[in-house]
């Protein structure tokens, strides 16, 4: 579809916007960010095989949580200030989607690489299909004018080879998260906003000609035909401050979706989330959760049948939140009555045959990741800081051996970990459910350091690649844990 172009003018409006409240400093301590868990993803053809991606790196279990060993970004391929979408098949490939491109791995993390068929394509988003083997990957590249080519590729049923599905699926869309139905391989949705003055918005009467750039709207791309045509929607208080994020669709319904709607950096208020329900393939939603802290953890059950969703606090300064609210929040579907189960920091949910997977907060819980077999009642603790044998032991020379161990003297003494190579003592002292009440950060970030400089360098691509790197830099870091 054409679009008229957008004048400069607006487009620069839209970057200083977005800068101001994305790009502001993050609390330190780890690689200059408060060190928190993010996303945890459970290999399906080895479940004691767990991958942890952390504001510090990322950590594997190979036997259900008992021993973690460290990766640092750069033996992954990715910098500091990124936090790639992980993914899983289940013949042990981890995938991870980085503004340097699809980076893999097929020896439980001692190579990365990229991969050759995406390039260096921006890669937004990547879910794994429900055949566990087949990856869909979400990929920008900026182009000249200023349009974004949004496209869609698919791997083999090895997950080694990647194809684009038919061609660019829109060009004045920034793209945020790509979902297959885990039961209709043909069923794709894509959550993203437009641009401001986007032909196709006001042409729908959604966006005024001489709308803010703010105001420009959120849209869902769908997909009934494996990606070669593609609807576009628009989701009803999504926007550029509200930026949307598709939770997950339903087990055994394609038409049934949960989309997470992040609001904007707060200065003297809390922030706020809220959780809109589609039974209709998004043809039509209806809010059904809202709170003042940040949705950074969404699970369905298997049958699709409860609702997991677990409130957080990112210890980002321009997103303060009400601590009162933090916890996990469960529903049936489909009325959507939420309740809480359980109170404290929740960063992540990722359910799985084992139970529910907790990311939790050492600042407030004691323990980073927890394991619930009641439903999200409560959690057994299953790693902390000072569970972290090291650097992942591999051959010498390999690249995450030579990259980590330089890395790995400059984060153990920041996270109060034995520096010594190996094992450390394995004792927890923490208990949950935590408080009711959870305690005051101080103004640097509860550590008492200095907050170093970010770099905040935005990936190669010109103008369109700058704009772009601002508008989701800090919005990756909030986005929903994947459904699995």
């Amino acid at each position: 579809m054409k679009r008229k172009k957008t004048p400069a003018g607006l487009r620069t409006a839209c970057a200083a916007t977005l800068l101001a409240g994305m790009l502001a400093p993050a609390q330190a301590l780890a690689n200059g960010r408060y060190p928190a868990s993010q996303q945890l993803v459970v290999d399906p053809g080895n479940p004691a095989r767990l991958w942890l991606r952390a504001t510090y790196g990322v950590l594997t279990s190979p036997d259900a949580g008992k021993n973690w060993d460290y990766l640092c970004e750069a033996a992954v391929g990715f910098n500091t200030t990124e936090d790639p979408m992980f993914g899983v098949t289940k013949n042990g490939t981890l995938f991870a989607a980085s503004n340097e491109g699809l980076l893999t791995t097929r020896d439980e993390g001692c190579s990365f690489g990229g991969d050759p068929d995406v390039g260096q394509r921006i890669t937004r988003d990547l879910a794994v299909e429900g055949d566990q083997s087949h990856v869909l990957v979400l990929t920008t590249e900026s182009r000249p004018n200023g349009n974004y080519l949004l496209r869609v590729h698919r791997s083999d049923e090895a997950s080694a080879n990647f194809a684009p599905i038919g061609g660019p699926i829109s060009q004045d869309v920034l793209g945020l998260t790509l979902d297959p139905a885990p039961s209709d391989p043909k069923r794709i949705y894509v959550s993203g906003v437009v641009y401001a003055q986007s032909a196709a918005a006001i042409e729908a009467g959604v966006l005024s000609p001489d709308a803010s750039a703010g105001d420009a709207p959120g849209v869902l791309l769908r997909s009934k035909d494996g990606g070669m045509t593609w609807e576009r929607l628009y989701i009803p208080g999504a926007t550029v401050s509200y930026q949307p994020f598709i939770a997950a669709v339903h087990p055994t319904n394609p038409d049934v979706l949960y989309v997470r709607v992040m609001g904007p950096p707060q200065t003297f208020d809390s922030v706020e989330s809220f959780l809109l329900y589609s039974e209709d393939g998004g043809d039509h939603f209806r809010e059904v959760f809202r709170k003042k802290a940040d949705m950074l953890g969404f699970a369905l059950s298997k049958d699709g049948q409860t609702v997991f969703v677990g409130m957080g606090d990112t210890h980002d300064p321009s997103r303060p939140t009400d601590a009162s609210v933090l916890g996990i929040y469960a529903a049936s579907a489909p009325d959507l009555t939420f309740s809480r189960r359980l109170v404290g920091q929740v960063s992540c949910l990722t359910e799985s045959d084992a139970g529910l997977y907790v990311c939790g907060g050492h600042d407030t819980v004691g323990w980073e990741v927890g394991l619930s077999t009641d439903g999200g009642q409560t959690a057994t603790p299953l790693f902390d800081f000072k569970k972290s044998r090291g650097p992942l032991a591999c051959a010498a020379g390999t690249p995450s051996s030579a990259a980590c161990e330089n890395t790995w003297p400059s984060v153990c003494g920041q996270l109060g970990v034995s520096c010594t190579l190996g094992p450390p003592p394995l004792d927890f002292d923490a208990s949950f459910p935590p408080p009711k009440t959870t305690p005051a950060r101080k103004k640097d970030g509860g550590c008492g350091c200095e907050t170093p400089a970010r770099d905040s360098s935005p990936p190669a691509g010109g103008a369109g690649g700058a704009l772009l790197a601002l508008l989701v830099l800090g919005a990756r870091r909030r986005r929903r844990s994947t459904y699995s």
